[in-house]
């Protein structure tokens, strides 16, 4: 999935004062093997009309490394949580709905559907960023944990960080404990890895972790790479 130009172009485009953008992820675990069927059948079924409010913003993850079952998950990203529910009911009357999850089954097992609300996304929009690290929080003052990585954003070391990142509130799916995700997105992983290294005995990054340690607790990271987009 190309995460990056998409989906960060679209949450920045989007202005709207009653509710924030929504992303949902519908997470499985996929047969070894089983990529290139999965894309196919996700292809084939794929129709803007399906997916009315997204923008055309639909990815398919790959998971490289994670503690959990996922191989791979769907993003799909709303403009607003009144279009997610409108496309969310609508499937219920689309014949092509029930032939689509019923060849993913085939293919694997669902394991997880999490709704996430788009809480603030950090650095310009990089077409080539399309690898990422995915962060799980426990925040208990998520207005600090926005004002750290404002602050890491802005300052002579946090301006230096390859691709671009947001920040995703978990509503509903997550697992016990997460209240937030905070997600990196990087064309390589080499290189986003030496950065944090780098910038890792900076002043500005030990207040950044300072803060982030006070705003909550981090409950692991999981990596992978956008391979699909749709749109």
């Amino acid at each position: 999935m190309r995460l990056s130009t998409i989906l960060i172009s679209f949450i920045f485009s989007t202005t709207m004062a009653h509710a924030a953008p929504v992303m949902v992820s519908y997470a499985w675990a996929f047969q070894p093997g089983a990529e290139p069927a999965v894309a196919d059948a996700m292809t084939k079924y794929y129709k803007p009309d399906n997916f009315k409010g997204t923008e055309g913003a639909i990815y398919i993850n790959q998971f490289q490394a994670s503690a959990s079952p996922i191989t791979h998950s769907f993003a799909v990203f709303y403009k607003n949580p009144q279009d997610q529910e409108d496309t969310f009911d609508s499937l219920s009357s689309n014949p092509n709905y029930g032939p689509f999850v019923n060849k993913l089954a085939s293919l694997g097992r669902p394991v997880a559907t999490t709704y996430y609300s788009h809480v603030k996304s950090f650095g310009p929009s990089d077409a080539s960023a399309r690898k990422w690290t995915a962060y799980s929080f426990n925040a208990k003052n998520p207005g600090l944990a926005v004002k750290a990585y404002d602050e890491w954003r802005s300052s002579k070391a946090g301006k230096t960080a390859p691709g671009n990142s947001m920040l995703l509130a978990a509503r509903a799916g997550a697992p016990s404990g997460v209240t937030h995700i905070f997600v990196a997105f990087y064309k390589s992983r080499g290189e986003y890895e030496s950065w944090i290294e780098s910038v890792a005995d900076t002043k500005e990054y030990k207040k950044f972790m300072n803060q982030l340690s006070r705003a909550g607790s981090n409950l692991g990271a999981s990596m992978g790479q956008s391979i699909l987009a749709f749109g």
